[in-house]
């Protein structure tokens, strides 16, 4: 029988602190801002992908598939995350970049997905919308907030 995760025994023990070096957290990506999505593209000032954020004990990475965009932050020098450091460490960046890499891998993430963390956009063709992103253009954001105007 395959069975996903992990023995959190070590962790209940005190023989571990961690069972992984980094987490990592984020959403589906997807480019930004969504177009045809109520009036969400109006909140971001940003334009590009959506973010990973890979947190290990002392560093924190703000991963966009485009490297321009990487912030680095020290969580113990900087728990506010307030001061990016990615010039100064490239190599701390680059080791969490690695752990989400892996991450995709082991979680058998679409190719493309993978391919975009990996290479950047300019190597990928976007997905086609889904059936949930086709009926979000087509009728705005579903549980709209007052300022969507949109509600299904």
């Amino acid at each position: 029988m395959d069975v996903q995760g992990q023995s959190l025994l070590p962790l209940m023990t005190g023989e571990k602190r961690s069972l992984r070096p980094v987490a990592i957290s984020g959403g589906y990506p997807h480019p930004v801002p969504w177009e045809g999505v109520g009036s969400m593209g109006a909140l971001f000032s940003d334009h590009g992908w959506t973010s990973l954020t890979d947190t290990g004990r002392d560093w924190a990475l703000i991963d966009f598939p485009e490297r321009e965009r990487w912030e680095l932050y020290n969580r113990t020098n900087d728990p506010g995350m307030t001061v990016n450091l990615l010039k100064q460490h490239p190599e701390q960046a680059e080791k969490l970049h690695r752990e989400v890499l892996r991450f995709l891998r082991r979680q058998k993430a679409p190719r493309w997905m993978q391919r975009l963390w990996r290479d950047g956009p300019d190597a990928i063709e976007a997905p086609p919308p889904t059936d949930y992103r086709r009926l979000i253009r087509q009728r705005g954001m579903p549980a709209g907030a007052p300022l969507d105007g949109n509600v299904l």
